[in-house]
């Protein structure tokens, strides 16, 4: 047997004093720093949670920026395709009005009697 354990024969067990109850005061303090705690704890989430969405949906909203951009451009080249084939066939239309109104009608005399 060693020194230490003889001495822990020779004493007679203590049994652990349970804590001194805590004061208002105390408990007051301690909830306060338990409160702050968790205050800094949730805003730290918050502002990660809000990143973390931030960047989501601004991903997704400029995909879809992207998408529609590229939609319209398609649409307005297409509307440019058929504006130009409908000048080229308002052209052809017009020299076909400008030929009609140049060619000469013969048309029977008024003055001639018909039997």
């Amino acid at each position: 047997m060693n020194v230490d354990e003889a001495e822990r024969q020779r004493r007679p067990e203590t049994t652990p004093h349970a804590p001194e109850p805590a004061t208002d005061a105390q408990r007051d303090a301690e909830t306060a720093q338990w409160e702050a705690w968790l205050t800094t704890r949730l805003q730290e989430e918050r502002e990660f949670f809000l990143s973390v969405i931030g960047k989501a949906l601004g991903g997704v909203v400029s995909q879809a920026h992207k998408d529609a951009r590229l939609e319209l451009s398609e649409e307005v080249r297409k509307l440019r395709i058929e504006l130009s084939n409908l000048e080229t066939t308002l052209n052809e239309l017009r020299a076909v009005i400008a030929l009609e109104k140049a060619r000469v009608v013969d048309l029977p005399s008024p003055l001639r009697r018909v039997n």
